[in-house]
């Protein structure tokens, strides 16, 4: 599916607050921006999302990175059908920009997570975004998380139950639709699982985990988390948008994850700007 891109930068230069528009994004430029739109058109729909950055803020949450256009294009060029009546948890969510996309593609609960210092700006884009739209706005909500909390992360899957009987029907129609692929990719699994009972198990069907990968972190204790958070009969697909800092680093966490999930590397050459290949890596996965 295509996809058209535009972004729209304002910010201050020499005393003016000016508008830069941007084709495809240019990490230094945005990252330079007080205010980021991001416009995505698919075959089906135009959305747009307004994000408040704090360029000068010590915590790299505070503004975009690229693994968030990348998995942003990626959302947009998926089947229509992907993220109806979902509930879905995102993890290092930062500016939001991912969850409230998410959310306007149609799923039913978002939550996004950060640590409690990002949650104030986390909050104001929520709130810059969706107040003027209740739908959106009962739909998506804050929580603060810490990956080591395993208290808190199972609390968090525990609430993702209790579906009505309409929504279970879209799950079990996107599930079925879906199943080939997770076949494909599940080798090591009996595919006469039933696939089809998504109340068995609590947990989110969507996980988002775009840029949570970093040399100052622990990749291992990510890994607990997302495996903690999702669940294999409903099943949970995460979605898994990586930056290359440093090599050893995504190296470990794509070794620590291999053990828990099955991972399928996705081509972004189809639908991400040229070069966005050489340092961003997208995966889907599933609880082995």
């Amino acid at each position: 599916m295509s996809i058209n891109f535009k972004i729209i930068l304002k910010g201050w230069e020499e005393g003016e607050q000016i508008e830069k528009e941007l084709e495809k994004p240019d990490r230094w430029l945005v990252q330079w921006a007080n205010e980021v739109i991001i416009i995505l058109q698919n075959e089906s729909n135009d959305y747009s999302i307004s994000i408040l950055q704090r360029p000068s803020s010590r915590h790299i949450g505070m503004c975009l990175w690229d693994a968030a256009f990348v998995l942003a294009k990626y959302f947009c060029s998926l089947p229509t059908h992907t993220f109806i009546g979902t509930r879905c948890i995102e993890l290092g969510a930062g500016t939001g920009l991912l969850g409230m996309l998410v959310t306007k593609l149609g799923a039913k609960e978002v939550i996004l997570t950060d640590i409690n210092d990002i949650i104030p700006q986390l909050q104001a884009n929520l709130e810059h975004n969706f107040n003027s739209n209740p739908s959106f706005f009962s739909r998506c909500r804050i929580e603060e998380l810490r990956w080591e909390n395993t208290e808190a992360i199972l609390k968090l899957k525990n609430q993702m139950e209790n579906y009505d009987v309409n929504t279970i029907n879209i799950i079990n129609k996107n599930l079925k639709k879906n199943k080939k692929r997770r076949q494909n990719n599940n080798n090591n699994n009996n595919n006469n699982n039933n696939n089809n009972n998504v109340i068995n198990e609590n947990g989110p069907d969507v996980l988002i985990v775009s840029d949570c990968v970093y040399p100052e972190g622990n990749p291992a204790i990510l890994v607990q988390c997302m495996y903690l958070l999702s669940s294999k009969n409903r099943p949970t697909i995460i979605y898994c948008a990586l930056e290359i800092r440093s090599e050893k680093t995504i190296e470990f966490f794509l070794e620590e994850a291999s053990k828990y999930f099955i991972m399928n590397k996705i081509n972004i050459d189809t639908f991400a700007e040229k070069g966005f290949q050489d340092f961003v890596l997208l995966y889907e996965m599933f609880k082995k």
